[in-house]
């Protein structure tokens, strides 16, 4: 008999805690799952039953590096894509647009290059990272590098702007920055 009790008396106090786990009282949390995508080009993403909220992180396309005139300076590099963080509301089963800005395209000689590519998620007005913009061209000495992508022109929470670009190598036989 004594040992039905005490059974008892376990199992009761084994019930109160497992009620209060799942009940969140006293003041006991429970874990939330999180995992990690990651998307190297533009798609629609597909919020999962039971999310309500994600963290995203986005990065600018860097801005591609220019080129030089025949016996002159190497041309600048492009300047490196932002980055912003935010965390946005979702709907479950409802679907959302990715946006990976892609890199500028360099060029030899002095055709224009381009500037790297913005990148979101949802929209623009949820989280943007701008693009690096092009290097400039070497016509006699060296040329600046280009602009980071802004972080004054994100949108986000925590937002940094991409690097400078180096500038062109000084030098007559056209080779690029210094890297």
């Amino acid at each position: 008999m004594k040992m039905i009790k005490r059974l008892s008396k376990f199992l009761l106090v084994l019930v109160l805690i497992t009620s209060w786990m799942f009940s969140g009282w006293p003041g006991i949390q429970t874990a939330e799952a999180v995992s990690t995508e990651t998307f190297t080009t533009s798609t629609t993403w597909t919020a999962p039953t039971g999310v309500t909220s994600v963290t995203a992180e986005v990065w600018g396309g860097g801005g591609g590096g220019d080129g030089q005139n025949l016996s002159s300076d190497g041309g600048g590099g492009g300047g490196g894509g932002a980055y912003s963080k935010q965390v946005v509301t979702v709907v479950p089963s409802n679907n959302y647009t990715v946006t990976v800005g892609t890199g500028g395209t360099g060029n030899t000689g002095c055709t224009a290059s381009t500037a790297g590519g913005d990148s979101w998620f949802s929209s623009t007005g949820t989280i943007l990272a701008k693009g690096g913009s092009p290097g400039a061209c070497s016509t006699g000495t060296p040329p600046a590098g280009g602009a980071g992508g802004a972080a004054a022109s994100g949108v986000g929470t925590t937002k940094f702007s991409g690097g400078q670009g180096e500038k062109g190598r000084d030098n007559a036989t056209g080779r690029g920055g210094y890297g």
